[in-house]
């Protein structure tokens, strides 16, 4: 068991039992026995975290089978390439198969009551990280969780060296990944090989089950070729702003390298006064993230900029009357 680590008390068997009946009264009992003190000094001296037996065998075994029926079921697919906010597909950096869930999708979706579970537990754990102190180290607050499962289907799957954020104020904060993968060995490969914050050599984490792994998302990070089925789900823990943010500077830039931004119009539209909050069509996708960054409203990025923008005119202002 990891340093700092409190038994969870086989938590699964309890919650398991209320599934059926009302999922409402599922509580964060797992997530409620970490140190989190010891977490937040780990994120903060190396930039990583790992806690082994955070639910309990029982609970991993329920997490794969759940991600096997997706995979099963065909829901799973072929994965893609993160660059900021935009994805392309690559098989030569990355051949694990994919999905993105959240806690509102249904059984006939594929999401199984355990999955719910699970996102309910990091949900939780996002919520009790937040302060202001980590909140500094990552560039912003935790304030909302996007979730992915994933299957390295062995013969040498692998995942490049990449980073889930740009350093810098990217909208991804926070990597949270839980492994599953009962009995494995160091001949199945597949260990996720980490570049701490501190610039020590890289770390090498065996995917084995039932241990979570947490890392700040611009650490450099590679999933070295798995030779046997590899399961994992993982979390990005994510600022809002910063995500919306991010989005229109891709989308500005992929505008001038097309030479199609115009900086009048845009500041014109920015400087507009419409008080019904509508995006401008010539703008429309600005603020859209990836799929798994829906909860992103489309207006946030052009709200920001203007806020930007009038903060910048009274700094100008204050700066002349002096």
């Amino acid at each position: 068991m990891s340093a700092g680590l409190v038994p969870t008390q086989l938590w699964w068997q309890r919650e398991s039992a209320l599934l059926g009946a009302d999922e409402s009264v599922l509580r964060a009992a797992a997530i409620d026995r970490l140190d989190l003190d010891w977490l937040k000094v780990r994120l903060k001296t190396r930039g990583y975290a790992v806690v082994d037996h955070v639910f309990d065998a029982r609970c991993a075994e329920e997490f794969c089978t759940a991600i096997q029926a997706m995979d099963n079921g065909g829901k799973l697919r072929q994965g893609k390439i993160q660059h900021g906010t935009k994805q392309v597909e690559n098989l030569a950096s990355r051949d694990d198969r994919i999905a993105f869930i959240d806690q509102g999708m249904t059984r006939e979706q594929g999401v199984s009551d355990q999955l719910r579970a699970y996102m309910q537990q990091i949900d939780a754990l996002r919520i009790r990280l937040c302060d202001d102190d980590l909140s500094e180290l990552l560039g912003g607050n935790l304030e909302a969780c996007t979730f992915m499962c994933a299957n390295y289907p062995g013969n040498g799957a692998q995942y490049v060296k990449h980073r889930d954020a740009l350093p810098y104020r990217a909208g991804r904060k926070l990597t949270v990944i839980y492994y599953m993968n009962k009995g494995w060995q160091p001949e199945h490969g597949g260990q996720l090989l980490l570049w701490p914050a501190d610039g020590s050599s890289p770390v090498e984490l065996s995917p084995r089950a039932d241990r979570l792994v947490l890392f700040i998302s611009s650490l450099e990070h590679q999933v070295l070729p798995a030779w046997a089925p590899r399961y994992a789900l993982t979390a990005w823990m994510y600022n809002r702003r910063d995500t919306a943010l991010e989005a229109l500077a891709e989308e500005l830039r992929e505008r001038k390298q097309k030479g199609r931004l115009d900086v009048k119009a845009l500041l014109e539209a920015l400087d507009s006064d419409d008080e019904d909050g509508g995006v401008d069509e010539s703008l429309d996708g600005a603020a859209s993230v990836s799929e798994q960054e829906k909860s992103v409203e489309r207006c946030t990025a052009r709200i920001v900029i203007k806020q930007i923008m009038q903060r910048k005119a009274r700094q100008m202002s204050q700066g002349a009357a002096q």
